[in-house]
């Protein structure tokens, strides 16, 4: 069986990238800022992947400074997933700052004085502190702690940042070692580690995303189960009731309850403190209402929340 080429290898993967980037940009939710850092980290590795498959068409600036300035601002994309998930403002002058230095040292050490450990060594060392950042970001807020997808990307940043370690200090410690690392099928070794972990990641940036929507949304029907009990609304036949029930178990029932007259019922609540979180489930609430029920019905409510 005849192996792969290097160039085969670095294409493939980077199409699979591509491709990842593309179906998160395909099915991320309006507003949601998570999958589309996620769309760019993947799109912007792959593009830089790319770009090195061909260099051998491509001119050095090109093929060697700018697809690493690439791979820079997909690990400060990641960086910056990782902040916004845990809740913490995001640095973006030190990710510009940082991705014009990668580029800077790459051109220097390309044409003025070309020297390949250097370049490999700047590029491997840039991705640790920004991926041991995110772990920590992570690592800090309680929330995450008891998530199997946080737990899992904490462990695959923190892996991710060991063998960049590793991979940087082999590349200064030889120039030889340097050399294998961009040649031959230690390059290709290379590329694959650097491309699978980088879907790893956002696979699992995915999945606490997801585990966190669903831990709100749980908490927002126990909220609105709760404010049930407080309030003094009620409707004939139990409707707001039938409502929570609806929402709790992710089925949509007939409620013959006007979305006018829950809606007025939904600024009263909020002119009284109701929080951010149960005025997202009253939008959910107010989805599943197929039509207004009658005057007759509706009488008594909209008499006692006017």
């Amino acid at each position: 069986m005849q192996a792969l080429d290097t160039d085969t290898v670095i294409l493939s993967l980077s199409a699979l990238n591509i491709l990842v980037g593309a179906t998160f940009l395909a099915f991320h939710e309006r507003g949601n800022a998570i999958r589309l850092h996620l769309c760019g980290a993947m799109i912007c590795f792959g593009v830089a992947g790319l770009l090195i498959g061909f260099r051998a068409q491509l001119p050095p600036w090109f093929a060697n400074v700018f697809a690493n300035m690439l791979v820079g601002v997909s690990v400060v994309l990641i960086h910056r997933c990782a902040l916004l998930i845990a809740g913490k403002p995001p640095t973006d002058r030190v990710y510009l700052v940082s991705v014009l230095a990668l580029g800077a040292v790459y051109y220097l050490f390309t044409y003025p004085m070309p020297h390949t450990g250097i370049r490999l060594f700047s590029v491997s060392l840039f991705r640790v502190p920004f991926f041991i950042g995110a772990a920590l970001a992570l690592r800090s807020a309680n929330r995450f702690q008891m998530m199997q997808g946080a737990r899992a990307l904490i462990w695959l940043l923190c892996a991710g940042a060991l063998w960049y370690l590793v991979r940087g200090s082999f590349a200064i410690a030889s120039e030889g070692l340097a050399v294998l690392f961009r040649t031959g099928i230690m390059q290709s070794m290379n590329f694959f580690i650097a491309a699978v972990t980088n879907i790893l990641i956002a696979l699992a940036f995915s999945r606490v995303d997801a585990e966190q929507a669903l831990n709100e949304r749980d908490a927002a029907v126990v909220e609105l189960r709760n404010l049930n009990e407080d309030w003094t609304i009620r409707s004939p036949g139990g409707q707001l009731s039938s409502i929570l029930k609806t929402e709790n178990s992710k089925k949509r029932l007939p409620v013959s309850v006007s979305s006018k007259v829950l809606s007025r019922s939904a600024c009263t609540a909020k002119k009284s403190g109701m929080n951010r979180t149960a005025g997202i489930m009253w939008k959910l609430i107010l989805r599943n209402i197929p039509k207004p029920c009658s005057a007759t019905v509706c009488a008594p409510i909209v008499k006692r929340n006017s």
